[in-house]
């Protein structure tokens, strides 16, 4: 703590800071010793993840990569979500009752002439609960 003022007295006596901020972070420091270690614990803040929704994968041919999930890890693939470029492949619980799925999309052809092909999670999205 005596380092930090000292710090911050630095940063006020160089112009760094002016007389309001100074006051301001002294406040702040010296409420924060006196609470203790309760102060350190950080408030609940932004979502709550519940599960992950999906998965979106690209790769060179989505059929490959479809068959082999279906096949060695039991994905389903959903019915009509398979339009000759991608298929979503459910696996986990029912949909809506906490199902997720793999997107499996063959990748757009690339602007690059001789571009090696990549496999690639191009995203993860995550279900949050409502309200």
């Amino acid at each position: 703590m005596e380092r930090f003022i000292a710090d911050l007295v630095k940063d006020y006596e160089s112009g760094k800071i002016d007389r309001r901020e100074f006051c301001k972070t002294v406040a702040l420091a010296a409420t924060v010793y006196a609470a203790g270690d309760t102060a350190m614990a950080q408030a609940p803040r932004g979502f709550k993840m519940i599960g992950i929704n999906h998965i979106s994968y690209t790769c060179p041919d989505y059929a490959k990569v479809r068959d082999w999930y279906v096949s060695v890890l039991g994905m389903e693939s959903t019915p009509g979500k398979d339009n000759g470029q991608r298929a979503n492949l459910m696996f986990g619980p029912e949909p809506g009752k906490g199902g997720s799925f793999v997107v499996a999309r063959t990748a757009r052809p690339s602007a690059k002439p001789a571009a090696a092909a990549h496999s690639v999670v191009d995203h993860v999205c995550y279900t949050i609960p409502n309200g």
